[in-house]
């Protein structure tokens, strides 16, 4: 595997911003090891075989996810299921609010990495394409001092004394053109494309953060141009599911990415470290979410044999299904209080309710905690 720092750093001097390195210089010995578990790690998910309805589900879920960490770590208000709602609504008004169109701008820009999810080819990441991403995301949102696709030329400051510091990204408009000028030949120089998905897609977040180059929407479209990168090399979910790990662990995020700044050779081993935990984590995430729905495949598989063999009746298979579409757990009370229940148990006896909820219980489809019995995964070992 390539020595990435081996790789040559680019020094450019600017006109207003003294020098800027472009560098993939690491602790090889810290971070290789990381890509090779990574690695291993996501085979064995994608070697999992996934029905085409569990794919669907997956994808949207990671989806929404996605959207709601990458905006939330940029103050946006919206929770999980105001995006969900969102995101399937077919039709919108055309005065939506800020925090709405830029949700609604991302679910656009996703809708870009549909076309090359099977390529399994480096991107080659142009400042066109930077531009197209930005512009996506932030037309129609009035930004201060921000044009949707044109890079900025007034100074800003990055971070605060809570997460490292601040940094102050290159100055003036003619600094910006000639780093990103430099910055798209070094990211798409043979050596750079020879790189593992993994550490190519890390430093192009962290150099288009660092670069900060628009007015606003900069972490978004880094985050997003990431998750192109890992599309493009032929990644399945894990694009999606990193910028919620950034979201979870948003204070780490801002810190690593001030001491790999504060590094006057261009060591970014904090960040790499930093995008590296966050793949093992989400690989393993979603491997949880894909093993959870393969058990539920196999439960409703078995609940239907249990059916067949007459072991459970009608009624207690509805019951099943019914916890298995939403709640995943009921107390006896609330099957004859709460709807969808009490449809099932208008004319049952408490009695009756009792036995049904102790005969799934025998069979294993349930399993009892305190008052509440819970649908049970994990039926089949």
């Amino acid at each position: 595997m390539q020595n990435i720092c081996e790789i040559d750093a680019e020094e450019i001097m600017t006109f207003k911003s003294g020098k800027f390195i472009l560098s993939s210089r690491c602790d090889f010995a810290e971070v290789m090891p990381l890509v090779v578990e990574a690695s291993v790690l996501y085979r064995t998910v994608n070697d999992l075989p996934i029905h085409p309805d569990i794919a669907s589900r997956l994808d949207e879920d990671l989806l929404r996810r996605s959207i709601h960490g990458t905006v939330a770590i940029e103050g946006n208000p919206l929770d999980t299921t105001q995006i969900e709602k969102l995101l399937s609504d077919r039709e919108r008004p055309t005065q939506s609010n800020r925090s709405e169109k830029e949700v609604l701008n991302l679910k656009k820009a996703y809708r870009l990495l549909e076309e090359v999810k099977d390529s399994k080819e480096p991107l080659i990441l142009t400042q066109d394409y930077i531009k197209k991403v930005h512009r996506t995301i932030t037309e129609g949102i009035e930004y201060n001092m921000n044009g949707p696709g044109q890079y900025r030329n007034h100074r800003v400051e990055v971070g605060d004394s809570a997460h490292g510091g601040k940094h102050v990204p290159p100055k003036i408009l003619l600094d910006i053109q000639n780093v990103m000028t430099r910055f798209e030949e070094w990211i798409n120089s043979k050596e750079m494309l020879k790189l593992h998905p993994f550490l190519r897609a890390a430093v192009t977040h962290y150099y288009l953060g660092a670069i900060h180059p628009f007015g606003d929407g900069n972490g978004r479209t880094a985050r997003f141009i990431e998750a192109a990168e890992l599309t493009f090399a032929g990644y399945k979910y894990l694009p999606k599911m990193l910028s919620n790990y950034y979201y979870k662990n948003v204070d780490e995020y801002y810190i690593v990415y001030r001491q790999a700044e504060k590094d006057q050779t261009g060591n970014i081993t904090p960040f790499m470290r930093f995008v590296l935990n966050g793949v093992i984590s989400s690989i393993n995430e979603i491997k949880e979410g894909i093993v959870f729905y393969i058990r539920d495949l196999a439960l409703q598989d078995y609940i239907k044999f249990l059916r067949k063999k007459n072991h459970i009746t009608q009624r207690q298979s509805d019951l099943m299904q019914i916890l298995m579409d939403g709640p995943r757990r009921v107390s006896r009370k609330q099957l004859h209080s709460d709807h969808p229940f009490r449809i099932l148990y208008r004319k049952v006896s408490e009695d009756t309710a009792k036995r049904d909820l102790k005969r799934l219980t025998e069979w294993k489809l349930l399993t009892k905690e305190d008052d509440f019995y819970m649908v049970n995964t994990r039926a089949l070992g």
